[in-house]
Order: structure tokens, then sequence, then C-alpha cells
């Protein structure tokens, strides 16, 4: 401005509103455009595969989105429930939301902390994020929810204290916690007068006593932590009996810890004394037999896959003339497979007589000894659907390798599910084509597809028949060789797929489910939709089995259709705590 040279008051009052208007930031203004950009921003994020028609309003179809009625429409409803969402929630997204009644993100891998701002949302009434990796403390502005009911935060690795400022949440009347890595004790002075269902098991470094406003609830809100009294264990009576208890919780991790160690040396030891034996044999051999090892027999070769390298280390290298190239560049290709839903292949050991592959332990038994185990559980539909969909994914991501690539060996035993039931592993991939013809399946055991003569060569519409039988195994709780009571490894029974067509065919299809899941209210329509998609899976013709790509995608609609219908029975006055 030169000296001198002056504006009326009226144009200075113009000009400071002009550059108020330049810097603050569009997404303050509370209205659909403002909604919508803060999708997107949630959407480039964590979701960026989510595909929502950018050329109409955020609720005109765009999947898990809903809005208020009216003339004045809002984003009132998230649900993108096991939509593979991973990264971080900045802050500017979900906290734009200020219309917001439910958030559920539950059963994806989102990481970081719950973010910050979410106590913008103050109209928020439902919040599911179980089943993410969201870490840190909860935020302070989470405290500021007000109108919030239910908050499931289970399964996440949140740290911290249980603040007593969850009494600033007078209506919240479910709060799950379970499953994190909290730590301290419980505020003695909780006191939310319309809580109905709480749950902080499995806290490992949760400590002290129960307050006596949750002395009331049952033992099972509190497993698999230190706390004592109320539904528990007496709390020790004085600081020497809690020394000892200290005392005696550190011998015993001691003796743990040296137990581990032993059995490890003699695991070595006896690794050892094997291949020990194997070489003195080898080296006992004629001249002749000798020759015989150079002319194209294969010596003992152990190998060992390196995580994360496209390396290998083996023990020494094989003749020039040995059979076996292709075998090696397959287990290097194993080695190199990295998903959510496969075990990783540590090592294994390759040989003549032997052949071994040693994956990451990954959960607590298979698929098949859960459904047919002496301990078999009782898992509903959802739980039943989110396993297929975890198998799923990962028989679609070793697809995704090429058209050759294929598992070759799908059956429930060898899925495995995690500990606390929310996903699964696929593993033994690749191994029926190392194998060779003595690992041939036998006839009787129902997963193979009626196209299959060498269980060396499986197409990828193999797999995808495989795949069905499990889904149908998990529906109906029947074995594949036992669908019929007299049916039998021999195979005199019906396999599984003819006999569940059968079924359907007589109009007798409620009598197909599992008695554990066939009379669950709210989803019968989700069961039926899985039936279907295992029917089409095992379709006789290879050509009129859908893709493992499409089979992940209608069970992932269909796990989050059942969610759904989950979270509305819960929002509706249900007491669940599983939503």
């Amino acid at each position: 401005m030169a000296p001198g040279l002056r504006f009326p008051p009226a144009f200075a009052l113009v000009q400071l509103v002009v550059t108020l208007l330049a810097v603050l930031p569009r997404h303050v203004v509370p209205d659909l455009a403002g909604d919508r950009d803060a999708l997107l921003a949630l959407r480039t994020a964590v979701g960026s595969h989510l595909k929502w028609d950018l050329s109409v309003s955020p609720c005109q179809g765009w999947q898990g989105v809903s809005c208020s009625p009216g003339p004045n429409q809002r984003v009132v409803e998230v649900r993108l429930v096991a939509k593979s969402l991973s990264g971080q929630i900045p802050v500017g997204t979900v906290g734009n939301l200020t219309a917001l009644q439910t958030l559920s993100l539950r059963f994806n891998a989102i990481s970081g902390p719950i973010p910050a701002d979410i106590g913008s949302c103050t109209e928020l009434r439902w919040l599911y994020l179980k089943g993410n990796r969201f870490d840190g403390d909860i935020p302070e502005s989470f405290f500021s929810l007000a109108l919030l009911k239910k908050a499931d935060l289970s399964g996440n690795r949140l740290t911290g204290g249980v603040s007593s400022e969850f009494n600033k949440l007078g209506n919240l009347a479910t709060l799950n916690l379970e499953g994190n890595n909290l730590n301290g004790a419980l505020p003695s002075g909780l006191d939310l007068p319309k809580l109905t269902q709480f749950n902080v098991s499995y806290n490992g470094q949760i400590d002290g006593p129960v307050p006596a406003s949750l002395a009331g609830l049952p033992a099972s809100a509190f497993l698999g932590t230190a706390l004592c009294g109320g539904p528990l264990a007496a709390c020790p009576n004085s600081d020497s009996e809690a020394h000892k208890s200290r005392k005696l919780t550190l011998g015993a991790i001691v003796g743990i810890i040296i137990a581990a160690l032993v059995v490890l040396i003699v695991i070595l030891s006896i690794c050892v004394l094997i291949f020990s034996r194997r070489r003195r044999a080898a080296a006992g051999r004629s001249t002749e037999a000798a020759a015989d090892v150079h002319e194209g027999t294969e010596p003992i070769t152990v190998t060992v896959a390196m995580t994360g390298r496209d390396a290998v280390k083996r023990s020494h290298s094989p003749p020039a003339r040995r059979r076996g190239p292709m075998t090696w560049r397959r287990l290097v290709a194993l080695g190199a497979l990295r998903h959510d839903n496969l075990p990783g292949l540590r090592a294994y050991f390759y040989s003549k007589e032997e052949k071994l592959l040693v994956f990451d332990f990954v959960g607590a038994g298979s698929l098949s000894s859960l459904l047919h185990g002496s301990g078999a559980e009782r898992l509903d539909f959802t739980t039943r659907a989110r396993i297929a969909l975890a198998a799923a994914r990962g028989v679609a991501f070793i697809h995704g390798g090429g058209p050759k690539a294929s598992h070759g060996s799908i059956k429930a035993s060898n899925i495995v599910v995690s500990g606390k039931r929310d996903s699964a592993y696929v593993a033994d991939y690749g191994l029926a084509q190392l194998v060779g013809t003595a690992g041939l399946p036998k006839r009787g055991t129902g997963y193979r597809a009626p196209e299959v003569t060498d269980a060396r060569v499986v197409s990828q519409k193999a797999d995808v028949y495989s795949f069905g039988v499990v889904v149908l195994e998990l529906l109906t709780g029947r074995a594949p060789t036992h669908a019929l009571p007299d049916g039998g490894a021999g195979g005199s029974g019906v396999d599984l797929a003819r006999w569940v067509r059968s079924v359907v065919q007589e109009e007798w299809t409620s009598e197909v489910f599992d008695s554990v899941i066939g009379s669950e209210p709210r989803v019968e329509e989700e069961m039926m939709r899985l039936l279907q998609l295992g029917m089409e899976c095992t379709e006789q013709h290879p050509d009129r089995r859908p893709t493992m790509a499409e089979v992940e995608a209608r069970i992932e609609r269909i796990v989050e259709d059942a969610s759904r219908r989950a979270d509305f029975s819960s929002t509706d006055g249900s007491r669940s705590v599983s939503a």
C-alpha cells in the first residue's frame, strides 16, 4: 500500500472477510458436499479399491453409505465391513462426518490410531471397529461422544489404560475392549448407569480389583487378565501375598522358558542325528550306487526359504544332471508368496524319499477339526461366512499369479482358522505339484473335481470346485465323504455336492443346513445365497464355475449383508455384543 493512500473502513471490512474465506477449509461447512469430500478422503487413505460412482451423490448408491431423509440430506451411516481396507485414517475424514450416527469398519486391516477428531461426530451412537489393527491410546475426543450407545473396539492393538473418562459417556450400554493391549487397573469409580454389556477379556496387563460397579458381570468379561475380585478369585489380602504371587508368576515364566529351550535343543539334536545318519548312509554306498546318483538320482537337499527375500539358501548344490530344475523353481516361487490369508513358507526339506514344507504357525486348528473333531465348536453363520471369505481371498491371491497358478489341494483340513475364529489361512499351497503321483488323492475324498486325473495338474477351475465343497461343508456341517449316514471313505456314500443338489431339487432346502445355523434368525437370505454359490462352484462342467475373484466378491457381499443385519439387530434393541 502506497504511503498516505487510505481506504474507507467498509473496504477494509470486505477485505478481511475475503481473507478469512480464503483460509478457512471447506470441510467446516456441515452439508452433503462436505460429507462427500470426507468420504473421498477416507477412500483415498484406506480403500482406494472401493467402487463408488463419483457422478452421483453419496446418497444415491455409494456402497456402504446411507443418508438421512428429506431435502437437507447428510451421511448418517458408513458400513464398510470386511472390505479389505488398510492403512491409517487421517484427521479430517471420519471426523468431518458430523451427522454420522453409525460407523462400522469391522474386520478390515486398518492400522494406526483412532482418529483424534472422532469426537467431532457428535451424533454418533453406534461405533464398530472390531477386528482391525488400531493402536495407541483411545483419543481424548472419544469421551465427548455423549450420545454413544455401543462401542466395540475389540480385536485391535490399543494400549494405555481404561480411563475414568468413560464416565462421561452416560448413554453407553455396551463397551467391548476385548483382545487389545490395554494395561493398568480399572477405575474404581467407573459408573455407567446404562451399561449392560462390558468386556475387557484378553488384555493380559490389566490388573487389580474388579470395580464394584462391574462385580455383577460374568467372569467371561474378564478372562485373560490379571484382575481379581468380583466374579473372579479373591484379591490377595496383603502386600506379602501379592509379592509371593508375583514371585510365583516369575518362577513359572522362567520355568516355561527353560522348558522351551530344552525342547528346542532336543528337536535340533534329533534333526542333526537324522542328517548325520543320512550322510553316513550316503557315504557307505558302493561305487556303483554312487555313480547312479550322478546319473540322475537326487541327493538329499535341505533348502531354507528366506522370508522377504527372493533368494534361497541350500546346503549343497545338486548334480548338474539332477531331475529337479522345475521343482527347484516351484520351491522358490512358493517361498515368495505373501498374503494375509496364506501362512508364510519358512523352510522345506526335499529329497527323493521325503518332501516337507514348514509354514508359520497361524491358528488354533483346521476347519475340519472345528466342524467334525471331538471338540467341534458351534460356529454361527456369520463366523462361517467370514472363514469362507478369508479362505477365498487366499485362494484368489494364488490364482492371481497367472492362468496356471493353482493351489491343488483345497480341503477343510488345509484351511487353518485363527484363534479368535475371525479369519482363516489356506495352507499347503503348491504341495500337490511337489509330491508326485504317489500323492494323488483318493477318489472318495470328495474334494476333487471330476475332471482331475493327475494331482500334479490341477486347474484353477478345479480349485474352485474344491472350494465349493468346503463352502457346502461349512453350511451342512457334513464331511464330504459322509453326506449320507452310510457314506464312507470307500466311496459307497453319495458325495456332498450331489447330496446337496438332490435335497435342493426335492425342495427340502431347509434340511441342507447344519442344525447349529439352520434356525438362526435374520440371515436366511444370506445362507441361501452362500448355498447357491457353493452349488455353482461344484458344477460338473468347469466352464460353468465362477472364478475365485468372483467367488471372493460374492462372499464379501454376503458377509457385509449378514453383518449389517447383526448391526441392525443390535441398534434395534438387541443386547448382543458380537456385532
